[in-house]
């Protein structure tokens, strides 16, 4: 019998992930542990309301189940703001899952969530070892503390894992955001190079951390979890192909840089728009990883991209409707 704790098991991974081990495991046990009640009305069972930030009510539900496994994914995982205190969850909750995982009895490893954030290197170099880092944004740097507080406090295995650019069903910033921009007709590229980036479709990533989880030969390291780098334009061409019949239009890089700025204003006014300089940087920036060992290890079990797509579009149709 497996036992899975799994916090934020009501987000977009965490949905994914536990529908991942209910496939994998014929007998096995998990608690969600969310401020948000689940996104399918099956998961209810396994949903707890408890806020990681609250240390005694974490404490009380992580001993009573007595896990296995803590797969920790509860975090903020936007970067809008520039003030770290926004992002207390990202320290403060982790250091409240350290500490209980430190006296769970039976625990035999903690996954922490981290992000490839922590380090970015505008000319393309990969971090030197686990704790080199060069985050850009107040989120990556937030997540920077998150993995200082592991390898400080844990006393228990653990993996740190720095998810890619994660895609597939139930992400809702994509079907909030690109997939009804895309499905609106209105979504451009610019024209020149786009980005190379490791994408990651999200049965990949919960394949490979129930891999990790139960690698007992692996133990306190780090490990980036997605696909290899390819070419953003192949990615957003077929997304774009699936929901519209047609690849996207490209127009002069200059009118987006004019638009992104007006995008930044509108932000700073605090007025959402769905495209500013951030986004522009990442349609044109290369972000390689060093993912290479966890592809050798751990591979991927949804190898059909043109599949994945189509799954991922019809979760959006469906959620459209």
């Amino acid at each position: 019998m497996h036992k899975y704790l799994i916090t934020g098991g009501s987000g977009f991974i965490g949905t994914n992930l536990i529908n991942e081990l209910n496939e994998v495991f014929d007998k096995i046990v998990i608690l969600n542990i969310d401020i948000k009640k689940p996104q399918i009305a099956e998961h209810n069972k396994y949903w707890v309301d408890c806020d990681i930030n609250n240390y005694n009510e974490l404490k009380k539900n992580c001993l009573n189940f007595d896990p296995d496994y803590i797969i920790h994914l509860a975090a903020r995982t936007d970067t809008l703001s520039d003030e770290i205190s926004d992002y207390y969850t990202n320290i403060h909750g982790v250091e409240n899952i350290i500490n209980v995982s430190n006296i769970c009895t039976n625990l035999k490893k903690v996954i922490i969530t981290s992000t490839q954030y922590v380090y970015k290197d505008i000319n393309g170099a990969t971090p030197k070892n686990d704790n080199d880092y060069k985050p850009h944004t107040t989120y990556g740097f937030s997540k920077m503390m998150t993995e200082e507080i592991t390898q400080n406090k844990s006393l228990k295995p653990f993996t740190i894992i720095r998810p890619t650019n994660i895609w597939g069903p139930r992400n809702n910033n994509y079907i909030n955001g690109l997939f009804r921009v895309i499905k609106s007709g209105y979504f451009v590229l610019p024209t020149g190079k786009l980005s190379i980036k490791s994408y990651g479709y999200v049965g990949n990533i919960c394949h490979q951390i129930i891999k990790i989880s139960e690698d007992k030969d692996r133990i306190n390291n780090v490990l980036y979890v997605g696909e290899k780098e390819y070419s953003s334009k192949i990615w957003i061409e077929n997304i774009h192909n699936r929901i519209r019949g047609n690849k996207p239009k490209y127009v002069p890089l200059y009118l987006l840089k004019y638009l992104a700025i007006i995008g930044d204003i509108l932000l700073f006014l605090k007025i959402p728009f769905p495209f500013y300089s951030t986004r522009l940087n990442n349609m044109r920036e290369d972000y390689f990883v060093p993912i290479n060992n966890t592809l050798k290890l751990y591979g991927l079990k949804y190898k059909d991209l043109q599949k994945n797509i189509d799954v991922t579009v019809e979760d959006f149709f469906n959620a459209c409707k």
